[in-house]
Order: C-alpha cells, then structure tokens, then sequence
C-alpha cells in the first residue's frame, strides 16, 4: 500500500511539472523575445512552438541557439511577404521580392524537414552559384528557380520553350558553358539556339523532352547526341558542317528535317529511309543526283526537296508548325501542336 501511495505521489508531482510547464508556456508573451529566450534558458523544452511570428530569421537562430540538443523548434515566420510554416513541404519565396540571402535559404531548409519544393523563381541573386550547390545537397527538393543562362538570358527552370531569337549575321552572344546551363531547364521541349557559334552538343543529354530543336547556322561537326532525343518531331540542321546523319536514324518521330548546306558529298541517305519524314529539305549539301533519286523512290511519301535556292525557300516556313512554335518561344511555353484541320 505504501509502495502504491508513493508511486502514486510521484506520478501526480510529474504531472504538476508538466501541467505547470505547459501553463508557463501558454502564458508566455511570444512577441517579447526576450521573455520567449529566457523561458527556453530555464525550461529546456523538448518541443517549443513559436506559432505565427515577425521576428526575424536571425532572431529565431537566437532562440534556437539556446534550445538543448535534439529538441524540435516550430515556427511560422513572416518572410518574403508570406507566413512559412516550418512544418510545410513548400518553401514559397515568389511572394515578395526582399532579397534572400544564401544563409537565410540554407537556415530554411535545414529547419523545414517536410519541404519538397523550393520556389524562387524571383529572386535573381539565387543563382546558378548558390541553387546548383544546394541542388546536390538536397536531391530530394525540387528547386524552381530562374536559371542564369548568360549576362542576356535568365529561363526559369520550368520553362518549356527557349529561342535566342538570333539572326543570320548578329554576333553570337553565347558561350559553350551558356548552353551547358541549359541542363538546369530539363522539361524542355521546343529549343532555338540557332546563329550562335555552336559547336559541342553534348548537353543536350539533358534535355530528353526536346520536340523541336533548330540548330541551324552554327560550327556543329557532330551531331550524334542528337540520337538520344528519341521525342524530336521538328530539326533544323543546316548551315552546319555535318558529315554523318547516322545519329538521326533512330529518331522514330522526326516529320520535319532540313540539312540544307551540310557536307553530305560522301553521306549514304539510305540510313534515313526508316523515317516517316513528311519534309526533307536538303539542298547544296553535296549530294549527288543519283542519291537525290534514290532518295525520292525509296520515301515517295516525303516532300524531299533538293533544288531550293535557299535553305527556307519554297514553304519551309509556311509549315503550321513553325507559326506555332514561334508563339511558343515569345511565351517560353510548350503548347502540343494543332493540325489545321483539327482547329
């Protein structure tokens, strides 16, 4: 009986403790952070939530600091003009503007343990230098971002449409490590980088969503990248000095391909007769007329065209697809291509 009465007396104390710890707690003035610093000093709590708050991101480190090792802290701060739950799974900074530093993102992501996303699409000092880093360190967390192409170009990591807009004759403004950034923009699907000086391909590893790809009028050699792109529907080539299509012949879903003013003089085209090519433009690229015909008896179901003046002369550019995905590029979104006898 004793032995009860004691246990008893233990069980009750225990409870008085910790009914007045959550009383001390609830009476707390948590806007007063001295008063929140000196009751966690005293208390130790295991788990203190701050509730919805305007102190500052180093004002909670300050109160974190004196929280006792492996304790759980919760908040709902105030930042970038919206309240961040500490316990949700997206971290939303397109709200406002304010600048966040590289210390206030790493002190969030450390401290929100369910954040999946990451949005920060308006924040330009998150850059490549600071969202790459932290790319490889939380693989788990989708980071949407606004990718630093060059001192000209900034593409949002979603962006599903990208043109340079260049013109035969502008200077090229971009560098190899340019288009190197364009892994970062994965969902890609339609990409205009033609007229700019370029010569390696190995990036568009990156991007296995490409639809269209116009590479036209650069210093391309070797296109046998390209073979992975198994999506591409519409390819512009020409004004390069490619030697090889046999990268190409795996592309099931290519309609539309133009190798006008190419190096094809020594080039079997037979690698291209399992294509369901519905236009192929290929003039002054060396072919010779007996593969030309060849060509034309083996595909009669392509518009094969060996003879234009120009690499877009004679409709290349009245195709619906080009008016299409040129609104795509002024709007850097994908929109799935409309037959016109499908409007």
């Amino acid at each position: 009986m004793k032995h009860f009465c004691r246990l008893l007396a233990l069980t009750l104390a225990i409870a008085a403790v910790f009914t007045c710890a959550m009383a001390g707690e609830n009476d707390l003035d948590k806007t007063k952070i001295n008063k929140v610093e000196a009751y966690i000093q005293e208390e130790q709590p295991m788990e203190f939530d701050i509730g919805q708050t305007k102190f500052s991101v180093k004002q909670l480190k300050r109160l974190m600091a004196s929280m006792p090792e492996g304790s759980t802290f919760r908040f709902t701060i105030w930042y970038c003009n919206s309240w961040i739950d500490s316990e949700s799974e997206v971290l939303d900074l397109d709200n406002g503007k304010a600048k966040v530093t590289e210390d206030d993102l790493r002190w969030f992501l450390e401290n929100m343990p369910n954040v999946k996303t990451v949005n920060s699409f308006n924040h330009r000092e998150l850059d490549n230098k600071i969202i790459v880093p932290l790319m490889e360190e939380y693989p788990e967390i989708q980071f949407n971002w606004l990718v630093y192409i060059s001192s000209k170009y900034r593409l949002r990591s979603d962006a599903t449409a990208f043109s340079t807009q260049k013109k035969v004759g502008e200077k090229p403004d971009l560098t190899e490590k340019s288009f190197e950034n364009l892994k970062y923009v994965p969902g890609l699907k339609a990409l205009d980088i033609g007229h700019n000086a370029v010569k390696d391909l190995t990036w568009l590893q990156y991007l296995p969503e490409l639809e269209v790809l116009i590479l036209a009028d650069n210093e391309i050699t070797d296109i046998t990248p390209i073979a992975q792109l198994e999506k591409l529907e519409y390819v512009e080539l020409f004004m390069n000095n490619i030697k090889d299509v046999t990268p190409l012949a795996g592309l099931k879903n290519l309609r539309d391909l133009n190798l006008c003013r190419t190096k094809l003089q020594d080039t079997d085209l037979s690698v291209l007769d399992g294509l369901e090519l519905e236009r192929f433009w290929c003039t002054q690229a060396g072919v010779s007329k007996e593969q030309q015909t060849r060509y034309i008896e083996a595909n009669p179901e392509t518009n094969a065209n060996f003879t234009i003046g120009s690499c877009t002369d004679n409709g290349w550019r009245d195709s619906y697809k080009y008016k299409q995905f040129r609104a795509m590029f002024k709007n850097r979104t994908w929109a799935d291509f409309v037959r016109p006898e499908q409007e």
